[in-house]
């Protein structure tokens, strides 16, 4: 279940996120609006399940933004915030079905057992509804459609035939990569706060004359994949005319000025859309494995396979799909060896098995995922790609001598 909290008062704000324990509520992303218009761009990209909204707040105030989510059908459970017990808010509140509201300040205990309450009534209300009718707001929209369609593409799920609608085909495609140099921990974001604003932020500044974002995804913790389009691929020398290189520049220097996050970002080279999977997935591996240069804008230029060992692509080609399922045959088909041999050479070069370097890199993920973020166990354990959730318990233990529940108590 995902909350959206909404006050102008930025203290207020971070007072709300600190003092209530979400996961015990239930909660599984905490996001987060000063404005009325901030909260709105949210609703449009985020399926919201409970609202927590300060009501006076400047330009437009808690009751509008409620009559707005009424008006585009959301269904969401909706607390309010006031300073004042005026009677007027109460009968406000009742016109646009909001569920209750709570003074100033707050009392975090009464408020938890009433976005408790609004959680039972927000799965009662989905329970009732037609899936099918209501999904289609998600899975209709542009934006979504093609975020899905790329994600496919880049995991092998689907092929570049698959949505006729989406006419993308003969274009050309640029990956770049932005790395958030110093996490900002959890002082200001939560790990899905941060996600939907770097996401945001990158679709606003990478575009240009000739150039737009088309998608984007979290590759890591602080590691984003842009995939651009070019527009015009016969003017695509994008580095010596600057275009987009100017607009990467303009992002990293308003990134650090409006959102005090110090970003790196790497250029990688264009491609058609069907070479993109195997053309990201080595960008991404060689963009790990290169220095991190904080506040700038490079060009990597070379990253083929050619370039790297068998081994090294491999262990790239690991690192970047742990979630999926990875055999030595599998594995062995992607640089055309035989599974024997490549055995034996990743053997021989790492002094590790594929099958023990493919379960420590799995763990290493998973205690990213239980250290950065409040999904549960089990969701892990199915995101680092082994999913007998006995197992992954085991082999955790095994490897770091404590269980996943207490990794993340103690916070190692």
């Amino acid at each position: 279940m995902n909350i959206l909290l909404v006050d102008d008062d930025k203290y207020v704000l971070e007072a709300l996120r600190q003092s209530l324990q979400w996961e015990a509520l239930g909660i599984e992303n905490v996001y987060v609006a000063q404005s009325v218009s901030k909260a709105k761009k949210i609703f449009s990209d985020i399926q919201v399940h409970v609202l927590v909204s300060d009501i006076e707040m400047p330009k437009e105030d808690g009751f509008e933004l409620l009559k707005w989510i009424r008006q585009e059908n959301h269904i969401c459970s909706v607390l309010l915030l006031t300073s004042y017990a005026e009677f007027r808010y109460a009968t406000e509140a009742i016109k646009y079905n909001c569920l209750g509201y709570a003074l100033k300040p707050v009392n975090y205990e009464e408020l938890g057992k009433m976005i408790r309450t609004a959680l039972a009534e927000e799965r009662k209300a989905l329970s009732f509804i037609n899936h099918e009718k209501y999904s289609e707001y998600w899975t209709k929209s542009e934006k979504y459609r093609k975020e899905r369609f790329f994600f496919n593409i880049l995991s092998g799920s689907q092929t570049e035939e698959s949505d006729p609608d989406i006419d993308i085909i003969q274009d050309t495609f640029l990956p770049v990569a932005i790395v958030i140099s110093d996490m900002p921990g959890d002082s200001r974001f939560s790990y899905a706060m941060l996600e939907w604003t770097v996401k945001n932020a990158i679709a606003e500044n990478l575009k240009g004359e000739g150039f737009k974002t088309e998608a984007s995804f979290r590759a890591e913790n602080n590691l984003f994949l842009a995939i651009v389009k070019i527009e015009n691929i016969k003017n695509k020398d994008l580095f010596s005319s600057r275009s987009i290189v100017t607009a990467a520049e303009a992002f990293v220097a308003k990134a650090a000025r409006r959102l005090n996050l110090r970003l790196a970002i790497t250029l990688g080279t264009p491609v058609c859309l069907s070479g993109l999977k195997m053309d990201a997935e080595l960008f991404l591996a060689c963009v790990k494995t290169s220095p991190v240069d904080p506040a700038k804008v490079s060009a990597l230029q070379t990253y083929n396979h050619a370039d790297i060992s068998p081994v090294e692509t491999i262990k790239r080609y690991i690192c970047s799909n742990l979630d999926e399922c990875m055999t030595r045959e599998t594995l062995a088909e992607i640089v055309h060896l035989n599974a024997d041999y490549l055995a034996r050479l990743f053997k021989k070069e790492t002094d590790e098995s594929i099958l023990n370097y493919i379960t420590r890199k799995r763990i290493e993920k998973a205690k990213e995922y239980l250290l950065n973020t409040s999904e549960s166990i089990s969701n892990i354990s199915q995101k680092v790609g082994i999913d007998n959730f006995s197992y992954f318990t085991k082999v955790f233990k095994d490897i770091t001598g404590v269980t996943p529940k207490e990794f993340r108590r103690n916070g190692k």
